[in-house]
């Protein structure tokens, strides 16, 4: 079965042929009334010019006659031309009006001809576009059903559950446990980092494309859905492409680390030297409630910016105070800092200054500041108390993690790497995930494309017949009193 943009385009392509192919013999046939009206104006004015140059002989005449029944018969071969004269003038003005109706439609068929010409050549390199995309689908559904493609759900897994259980323990052996789990916190705020910086850009990305669309109607709606839809088909030809490339990679990426050589007894009895293990213990246990406070600030900073950007694309001067989901952000943040404050609470290598511990003691607990310029002044102060309140532990961590060597560190990132790649690969269902949504993009590109050909048709349509009417007003207005003193005597 066709997809959608194949049956729009085909249906688009037809119209056009169709039109074109009624209107070439219409351009003829007008092109053909066109000059025989032009002949008609030419025999009516031919024809007035005669009855007035009649028209003077015969007025000298009936004033020179002496006698009255010269003078009658005179003024009835008078009248009887003054009454051909008009008839003849009626007939000018409508062969006039028949001129200049046929030079509009005229014009219209020669601009519809052009439009139809330029549209059947365009909607057919759309057409073959839009062939030449289903037949990549088509490939593309076909391969998810068969090899290498069908099994990278259950080949992932195996990956994660075999190769990369034999990594994980080896990893253990090389870095002590503590370590360990803060490096894999630290992993993940790290990555959810990352991600908050890339949902951040799609978000304003987002809401200009919603300005956008709702600011400049269909054109900009198809638009947005042709982006939408080009991203979908790239997303797909991508897991095509690189699906069972990502799962040698991981999988490969697991298996070296089992394979690499183990760590010497001396590196191994460095990390658990009491002089250095037992501070690192200490410190850890400190710094990584510290760092989860921090990330917590930062979702929430992230969340509240988030809240007031999409309240200001709807609204650029609105209240921010009368937006709820900025109210809700706002009490996120105030969370989050009451949490980073109880993470400080205690800390005192080095101590805080008094400026510093004044600070938040007036703004603990429930005086935590409304006012967001105050909060965001607190948190300040804060990060800067979490600096200095933990450069004892920090120094004391860093001399531990400093006792494992740079290649278990690189090993450690690269089956976080690995792991969460066959994890992707392993729950993402393709027919959901690229082709179910190329399904619907199609779908939307091919809405949002028959609203905007419809648009264009029928604006097209109205500029013609704008212009149509335009002329014709013309032609009224160069004729305007003649015609008018015509038509209040009944001329014809």
């Amino acid at each position: 079965m066709a997809s959608p943009l194949v049956d729009l385009a085909t249906a688009d392509n037809q119209r056009y042929k169709d039109s074109l192919t009624a209107n070439g013999p219409a351009l003829g046939d007008a092109k053909t009334a066109f000059d025989d009206q032009q002949g008609a104006v030419a025999t009516a004015t031919t024809k007035l010019g005669a009855d007035l140059s009649a028209l003077a002989p015969l007025r000298d005449a009936l004033a020179a006659s002496p006698m009255p029944a010269d003078a009658i018969a005179l003024a009835d071969e008078f009248e009887a031309l003054i009454a051909k004269t008009r008839a003849d003038q009626a007939a000018l003005i409508a062969a006039q009006k028949a001129e200049d109706e046929d030079g509009a439609q005229l014009a219209y068929l020669i601009d519809a001809v052009n439009r139809d010409t330029q549209k059947v050549a365009a909607t057919q390199a759309t057409l073959d576009a839009a062939n030449a995309a289903e037949t990549k689908r088509d490939a593309w559904d076909a391969a998810l059903g068969q090899p290498p493609l069908n099994t990278v759900r259950t080949d992932a897994q195996n990956a994660i559950d075999g190769p990369g259980a034999d990594a994980e323990t080896r990893l253990h052996n090389d870095i002590p446990a503590e370590l360990f789990d803060l490096a894999a916190a630290r992993y993940a705020r790290e990555t959810a980092r990352q991600q908050r910086v890339q949902a951040a850009s799609e978000l304003a990305s987002v809401l200009l494309a919603v300005r956008t669309v709702d600011d400049g109607g269909v054109a900009a709606a198809a638009a947005q859905a042709e982006a939408d839809y080009t991203a979908a088909f790239n997303a797909f030809a991508d897991y095509v492409g690189q699906a069972p490339e990502r799962l040698a990679r991981s999988s490969a990426a697991l298996a070296a680390i089992t394979a690499a050589p183990e760590l010497s007894a001396d590196e191994l009895a460095r990390m658990t030297d009491p002089a250095i293990h037992d501070p690192g213990v200490t410190a850890a246990g400190v710094i990584g409630p510290v760092e989860t406070a921090i990330d917590g600030i930062a979702v929430a900073q992230q969340d509240y910016d988030d809240a007031v950007l999409t309240a200001r694309e709807a609204d650029p001067e609105v209240d921010l105070t009368t937006v709820p989901p900025v109210g809700t952000a706002k009490d996120a943040l105030k969370a989050a800092a009451t949490a980073l404050e109880t993470a400080l609470t205690g800390l005192t290598q080095p101590p805080l200054t008094a400026d510093e511990k004044n600070a938040l003691d007036a703004w603990g607990g429930p005086a935590v500041p409304d006012d967001i310029d105050d909060l965001e002044t607190m948190i300040a102060t804060m990060l800067t108390a979490a600096a200095a309140g933990t450069a004892d532990q920090r120094t004391a961590l860093a001399a531990w993690e400093a006792t494992v060597p740079d290649s278990a560190w690189d090993a450690f990132v690269s089956y976080q790497d690995a792991t969460a790649d066959l994890t992707d690969l392993a729950a993402e269902d393709p027919a959901v995930s690229v082709s179910g949504t190329l399904d619907t993009a199609e779908t939307g590109l091919a809405s949002a494309l028959a609203a905007a050909q419809e648009s264009e048709r029928a604006q097209w349509l109205l500029t013609e017949e704008a212009k149509r009417r335009a002329a014709l007003e013309a032609a009224e207005l160069a004729g305007g009193r003649t015609r008018l003193v015509s038509a209040t005597r009944g001329d014809g």
